[in-house]
């Protein structure tokens, strides 16, 4: 029976996997600050759309703009 020795890692093949797993990173990373700026702004555009509901007799407004729903 022959032993079969393996060869070690190369460093280059984990340099590679190594940039890889950053690259993969990196771009996760971009994803999640993208979908956290959209929902912000989504979140700033809809107060200031009910911004107008806020001001003067805010009451009788409110009322009159849900009533509808």
């Amino acid at each position: 029976m022959t032993v079969k020795i393996f060869r070690p890692f190369s460093a280059n093949l984990l340099e590679i996997q190594t940039d890889l797993m950053n690259s993969f990173m990196e771009s996760s990373l971009n994803y999640c600050q993208q979908l956290a700026m959209t929902g912000l702004q989504s979140q700033i555009e809809m107060m200031a759309r009910f911004e107008h509901l806020l001001t003067g007799n805010a009451k009788e407004r409110a009322e009159k703009a849900f009533s509808k729903f």
